[in-house]
């Protein structure tokens, strides 16, 4: 409204949508993983047959944690760096959002691994929510 109607946008929006979509995007992906709700390409699902997708799903969810467990390693050491010493975004408004995201990438991987863990956990015990269709 400040923008285009009065044409005074503020010093603090853009940084504030970035903020809130960082945080929403980055928060979501361990209820996407439990949902199976990911994007995938169902055509080799058919293809494969169900005992083998069966095998597929555990490689994905292995390597999946492999990854996330680096990224997570690799991004502790930033997070506990700016924990001690606040960093700030340069910006006209200068708020900490660079603190924000290195805080919340690392919190979203370790709630990401947790899920991953807790699906690989229901892989094993045959309780694994329905991974077909939908996706």
């Amino acid at each position: 409204m400040l923008r285009y109607g009065f044409d005074s946008p503020t010093v603090w929006s853009t940084e504030l949508a970035m903020t809130l979509c960082a945080t929403a995007w980055v928060m979501s992906v361990g209820f996407v993983t439990e949902r199976n709700r990911h994007i995938s390409i169902t055509m080799l699902e058919i293809v494969v047959g169900p005992k083998v997708w069966r095998m597929f799903r555990l490689l994905q969810l292995l390597i999946a944690f492999g990854a996330v467990l680096v990224l997570t390693m690799a991004l502790w050491g930033p997070a506990a760096k700016v924990l001690s010493r606040t960093e700030y975004a340069g910006t006209a408004l200068n708020s900490i959002q660079p603190t924000i995201f290195k805080v919340l990438i690392v919190t979203g991987c370790l709630l990401y691994l947790a899920q991953l863990l807790a699906n690989i956990i229901r892989w094993f015990q045959h309780t694994e929510k329905d991974a077909t269709g939908g996706h």
